[in-house]
């Protein structure tokens, strides 16, 4: 039995169509590294958190942490574990509209913002 050409152009377009369901709904992630203000250098066994989800990281010995799938947005993290009192970092990436490509975007800010 022959494919009649209206059938396999639904088929295509159904593929088409699932294809960029799944890009619509990518996850990227958010990376960075704890260093001391002070010595400038990497501090290992800091917990930072992401406030709206809960997840938390450790940062390794280099001072790198990383939150993989996380959706497009603007995040609010804290860390705690190296000092005392710790600044609350907003992060997240969103969509270059021109060239589609994903930027960072990470800022301080008030503790009060992300609460």
């Amino acid at each position: 039995m022959p494919i009649r050409p209206n059938l396999l152009l639904l088929i295509l377009l159904g593929i088409l169509l699932t294809c960029s369901s799944a890009r619509a709904h990518e996850s990227g992630s958010i990376l960075g590294t704890v260093y001391d203000a002070r010595a400038q250098l990497p501090l290992r066994g800091v917990a930072v958190r992401v406030l709206e989800t809960g997840r938390t990281a450790v940062s390794n010995e280099l001072g790198r942490y990383r939150f993989d799938h996380m959706a497009e947005g603007t995040y609010c993290l804290s860390q705690q574990g190296a000092q005392a009192s710790q600044p609350v970092w907003r992060a997240g990436y969103q969509q270059n509209s021109d060239s589609g490509a994903h930027r960072p975007v990470v800022k301080k800010v008030a503790e009060d913002v992300c609460r």
